[in-house]
């Protein structure tokens, strides 16, 4: 590499990082999206860039362009109809060298099309187009989009690069402007906060997820995991920030505290819904789905009242199974696993097999099969499909409710 290419992508590194120490200052979208537009021009030597938010609301793709002195907004349905609808959608970066080459799009996507609407009421005439997502822990956030290097050329990879780096910084900000729109419209802070401002949902899917999930009786953490597909992690995440409280995962090896569960009939657990799971220097810690309900709070701490009580926020199903295994009324499917696992493989001859009783208590198989049925039956669910997958992936068991 000459001297010259190397002062060439210095600079090219300068000019990048002024763009995302710009993103990371900006206070609000008014400021972020046309001032990070125009040194995107500078810094890819392109003619037109926009940079589209998510609308968290609608889970549709917003801009803002400068005429004049007014900012105008645009709005993209977020499929694969248009470049940055597909990349949305797709989540992964797109280069076209030709946008009017009907072919190279279709070989993306079948309804993939480009709108030359404002090419013929401007006279500006698109050619190549970089595009990638904006993401954030996974979660659409927004796309970048832009258009023709001035150059002539396709877009590169170095022009890829730092299309990508700027939407990482993209990401962050718009979460963190997410967040902060949130309290400057004096929203009510919910425990699904963290997945509406991180873009893993929008306020229009959470209200449809809340409705299906009490229509098939069903918790909404857990529908929102397995019907909806949202990681087990960022739902975690959403409810520990939101009651300022350390996340319960229960173990095989969680229960209630022994003393306290002689003492306390089941009944008591299960209708506060809260479970007291370890003892600390001066302190019980209870695992709990609601840590704000203060009524449940001040049951559990006439428990011990000299104790302080330290508060984690868990399932509610989660946490009604721990307290069921703790009394004996329900199998802990994790411990049924590990005893199946310990039987002897040895395989029994004809003389060895009694066709005529089977004893529960002797097999580790029978135990299982019964907990499956006995989850499916509390679920209301119709059938029950287990999916094994050998020594690549657990066993997983899947409920079907209401004909879902």
């Amino acid at each position: 590499m000459s001297q010259e290419e190397v002062g060439q992508l210095l600079e090219h590194r300068r000019q990048l990082h002024q763009v995302c120490t710009f993103i990371s200052a900006a206070a609000s979208l008014e400021e972020l999206l046309p001032g990070a537009q125009s040194r995107i021009l500078e810094l890819l030597g392109a003619e037109r860039s926009t940079i589209f938010s998510l609308d968290t609301r609608n889970r549709q793709l917003y801009s803002l362009a400068k005429t004049g002195d007014e900012l105008k907004e645009i709005r993209v349905p977020l499929d694969p109809s248009s470049i940055a609808g597909f990349v949305g959608v797709a989540k992964a970066p797109v280069v076209i060298v030709n946008a009017y080459d009907a072919a190279e799009l279709k070989r993306l996507h079948p309804q993939l099309q480009f709108d030359d609407r404002w090419d013929k009421a401007s006279g500006f005439v698109t050619r190549s187009v970089l595009c990638v997502p904006v993401l954030y822990e996974g979660n659409l956030l927004g796309a970048v989009q832009v258009i023709n290097r001035r150059d002539r050329q396709p877009f590169a990879t170095r022009d890829e690069m730092a299309a990508e780096e700027i939407a990482q910084s993209l990401g962050l900000a718009f979460f963190n402007l997410n967040r902060m729109r949130a309290l400057a419209q004096a929203r009510k802070p919910t425990r699904w906060d963290g997945l509406i401002d991180s873009g893993a949902i929008s306020e229009v899917e959470l209200e449809r997820a809340a409705s299906d999930a009490a229509a098939n009786r069903l918790d909404l953490p857990r529908w929102l995991m397995e019907r909806v597909g949202i990681p087990r992690q960022q739902v975690e995440r959403s409810l520990a920030q939101f009651y300022n409280a350390e996340f319960f995962r229960p173990t095989p090896q969680d229960a209630v505290v022994e003393d306290l569960r002689k003492k306390v009939k089941v009944e008591f657990f299960r209708q506060v819904c809260a479970a007291p799971i370890e003892r600390r220097p001066g302190a019980l810690v209870v695992a709990i789905d609601d840590p704000h309900d203060l009524g449940r709070a001040d049951a559990m701490r006439a428990l011990e009242p000299a104790q302080r009580l330290e508060l984690r926020v868990g399932f509610r199903d989660e946490i009604l199974a721990l307290i069921e295994a703790s009394y004996g009324l329900r199998q802990d499917v994790g411990k049924i696993i590990s005893q199946l696992s310990a039987e002897s493989p040895a395989i029994a001859t004809p003389e060895d097999v009694d066709e005529t009783r089977v004893a529960e208590s002797d097999s580790a198989v029978i135990k299982l099969a019964n907990q499956i049925i006995a989850d499916a039956y509390k679920k209301g669910a119709s059938d029950i499909h287990i999916e094994p997958y050998g020594k690549e992936k657990a066993t997983v068991v899947r409920f079907r409710i209401d004909g879902d």
